[in-house]
C-alpha cells in the first residue's frame, strides 16, 4: 500500500518544476510528506467507497423464561447443542427419576422448596458417587396439582462397579431426608449418550400438555427447569465469563421477583427499536437502543398496513433472528432520523389507543394462563386421579 501511495505522489508532482534553491525544495519536500499524509488518512479513515445503511429495527421484548411457549423452546434447543457438545463425557449414561412422597408435605411448593433450598439432588449424587449429572424438572399432570418430580441423566463410569448402590440412594433419599421413591431406569437405547441427551431435553422444549401448575405460576421465587454438574462447564453460554463492574458490589440487593404468570402473559407484548448502521461491504453492524413501545410487533404490522406509521416504516419478511412473518423496519437516509421516527410512532400509539388494547391483551393473557391450570387441577380431581407418590 505505501508503494502505491509514493508512486502516485510521484506522478503527481512528476509534471512540475522542481524548485533549484535549497527553500523551494524543502518546500517541495513538505508538500510531498502532507500530500503522503492526506493520502493515508483517506484510505483507512474517509473510504468513499463504503455504504452505510441506517435502519430502524423493531425487536419483540422477550421474557427469557423457559416456562414460556416462545422463549422456552428456543432456550431449550439452546441447551440441547450445547449438551450434545459434552455428550461424550457420559461414557455410561443411565436414567434416574425422583419422586416426591404426598404424604410427608403440606402442598406441591413445599416438597419443591424442601429438595431445592437444600441442594438435596447434587447432594445425593456425591453421595452416591456421581461426577457428572444434569437433570430437568416435569409436573405431575394427572392430578393437575403439579406435585414436582426429576428426570436425572446420570454417568456411572465413575460409580464402583458402574453401578448405582440402590440401598444407599433409597437411604437418603427416602429414609434420612424423607422425600420419596426413586426409580433407576438403565435401557439398552440409553448406551448412546447423545440420545440420552435427546430424551432428557425433551421436557424443555415441549410446553406441558395442560399447562404449569397454579402454584407454580403465582410464584415469585425462582423455578429452575434444570440444572448440572460443574465438571460439565455452563450450559446455555460459551464459557466466557463477564467482567465485574465495581458497581455490582454496591448495587442493592434485589427485592421479590415478579409473578411468573405476569411474566409469561407480557412476553412479547413490548417491542423494542434498535437503530443499525450496516456496512455491507465490511459485513458490519452496529445496534443502539433508541426506546420501548408498548405493542407488540403484530400490532405495529397491523398499523403499518392501515397507514398509521410513519412512510419511513415498512413490513419486510425476516431473514433471521425471527419467526416466520412480517416485521416493521425503518429504512433511514441518516442516523439522526431513528429517534424522529421513534417519536413519531409512540405518538401515533398513543393517538390510536394501540398502547390500551396491548394492556388489555396482557390482561387476558393471564385470566388465560390461570383459567387454564385452575380448570385442568379441577378436571383432574373430579376425574379421581392421584397416587401417594408424585
Amino acid at each position: 500500500m505505501e508503494i502505491e501511495i509514493s508512486s502516485s505522489i510521484g506522478n503527481s508532482v512528476r509534471g512540475a518544476a522542481w524548485p533549484t534553491d535549497a527553500a523551494g525544495k524543502d518546500a517541495a519536500a513538505e508538500d510531498t510528506r502532507a500530500a503522503a499524509a492526506a493520502l493515508r488518512l483517506e484510505h483507512t479513515c474517509n473510504n468513499p467507497t463504503n455504504s452505510i445503511e441506517y435502519r430502524l429495527v423493531f425487536v419483540p421484548c422477550r421474557c427469557q423464561s423457559r416456562a414460556c411457549e416462545a422463549c422456552g423452546v428456543r432456550k431449550g434447543l439452546a441447551l440441547r447443542d450445547r449438551l450434545l457438545d459434552v455428550a461424550g463425557c457420559f461414557r455410561k449414561p443411565a436414567m434416574l427419576t425422583l419422586t416426591v412422597d404426598r404424604k410427608r408435605f403440606d402442598s406441591c411448593q413445599a416438597a419443591h422448596e424442601f429438595v431445592s433450598s437444600h441442594g438435596r439432588i447434587g447432594l445425593l449424587m456425591r453421595r452416591l458417587g456421581i461426577k457428572r449429572w444434569v437433570w430437568t424438572l416435569e409436573f405431575q399432570q394427572k392430578t393437575g396439582d403439579g406435585w414436582p418430580h426429576w428426570h436425572i441423566l446420570a454417568d456411572l463410569s465413575d460409580c464402583p462397579g458402574g453401578r448405582i448402590d440402590l440401598d444407599r440412594a433409597w437411604s437418603f433419599w427416602r429414609d434420612k431426608w424423607g422425600i420419596g421413591g426413586l426409580d433407576l431406569q438403565i435401557r439398552r437405547r440409553f448406551h448412546q449418550a447423545r440420545h440420552a441427551v435427546n430424551y432428557i431435553t425433551k421436557y424443555l422444549i415441549k410446553s406441558p400438555k395442560h399447562g404449569y401448575p397454579r402454584w407454580v405460576l403465582e410464584s415469585r421465587k425462582v423455578i429452575r427447569l434444570v440444572a448440572a454438574s460443574r465438571n460439565l462447564g455452563p450450559l446455555v453460554s460459551d464459557g466466557r465469563s463477564k467482567p465485574r463492574n465495581s458497581s455490582d458490589r454496591d448495587r442493592r440487593p434485589r427485592g421479590h421477583r415478579r409473578l411468573l404468570v405476569d411474566r409469561l402473559a407480557e412476553c412479547g407484548q413490548r417491542t423494542t427499536a434498535m437503530r443499525q448502521n450496516i456496512d455491507a461491504e465490511n459485513e458490519w453492524v452496529d445496534s443502539v437502543f433508541v426506546g420501548t413501545v408498548p405493542v407488540s410487533i403484530q400490532q405495529l404490522v397491523t398499523m403499518r398496513k392501515q397507514d398509521r406509521l410513519d412512510r419511513r416504516v415498512r413490513v419486510e419478511e425476516p431473514v433471521f433472528g425471527f419467526k416466520p412473518g412480517p416485521v416493521p423496519v425503518g429504512v433511514l437516509t441518516e442516523c439522526h432520523e431513528a429517534l424522529e421516527v421513534f417519536d413519531s410512532i409512540s405518538r401515533s400509539i398513543k393517538e390510536t389507543g394501540e398502547d390500551r388494547k396491548a394492556k388489555e391483551n396482557i390482561r387476558s393473557r393471564c385470566e388465560s394462563l390461570m383459567a387454564k391450570a385452575q380448570q385442568y387441577a379441577r378436571n383432574a380431581l373430579e376425574g379421581g386421579y392421584g397416587s401417594a407418590t408424585a
